[in-house]
């Protein structure tokens, strides 16, 4: 069972995982469903997972710079996929 205090690390992590699908999807130079979708929840992780953080109270010094990896990841792939 997963633990409360590990949902912000699982957030950031799929934002990693959802980052490169987005490029990987807009190799077609179509916009779909999926991309959009992906965008979507990837942008929802990202604002819901320093609120719960700061609720359950894990936030940590880690925690806020993998966030900001994810971010720059989730953002810079967003960039070249509109580019594509």
């Amino acid at each position: 069972m997963i633990k409360l205090s590990h949902i912000p690390s699982l957030l950031i992590g799929m934002r990693f995982t959802i980052a490169p699908l987005l490029v990987f999807d807009a190799l077609d130079h179509k916009t779909s469903y999926w991309f959009i979708i992906g965008y979507v929840i990837a942008v929802l992780s990202d604002i819901f997972d320093g609120i719960i953080a700061r609720r359950l109270k894990v936030s940590t010094t880690q925690l806020r710079q993998a966030d900001s990896w994810a971010d720059i990841c989730l953002y810079l792939c967003v960039a070249i996929s509109a580019w594509l």
